[in-house]
């Protein structure tokens, strides 16, 4: 998964990756990860100690908001949703707090999420913002 700095704004960085990143508690530390957005469903189905890193992560004051999509192509993403993630995501942002966009392998689902965010924040279309987030730019 892509990273970004916080471009000098005194943002909170922006980190886009899969799950794992959530069991990574040295990289949630070091990087002032406090709120964590995962948008996969069920994950602990699928990778027993999910559970055991969110209540870790938890733990330490970390907050989560589960959206619960379905790797799919007929998931519904709903409006609400998308802008609920992003004011989650720019709330710590503007606190200076890192935020951690995740779903199972930080591909499709999380993608929309970041893409959504980077589309708002910096009044692009959506194209432009897919290929930012493509590239790993700074997000700033």
């Amino acid at each position: 998964g892509g990273s970004s700095g916080d471009g000098g704004g005194g943002y909170g960085a922006l980190f886009h990756g899969g799950y794992r990143c959530v069991g990574n508690a040295r990289f949630l530390a070091s990087h002032r990860v406090r709120r964590v957005v995962n948008t996969a469903l069920d994950l602990g189905a699928f990778f027993v100690k999910y559970p055991q890193s969110v209540a870790a992560a938890e733990q330490e004051g970390v907050r989560f908001l589960h959206l619960g999509w379905v790797d799919s192509e007929e998931q519904e993403v709903e409006e609400q949703a998308l802008l609920g993630a992003c004011r989650f995501i720019h709330e710590a942002r503007r606190a200076g707090d890192g935020v951690l966009v995740h779903c199972a392998q930080g591909k499709s689902r999380s993608a929309t999420v970041v893409t959504a965010y980077v589309a708002a924040l910096h009044a692009l279309p959506v194209t432009e913002a897919l290929a930012r987030v493509q590239a790993g730019y700074p997000e700033t």
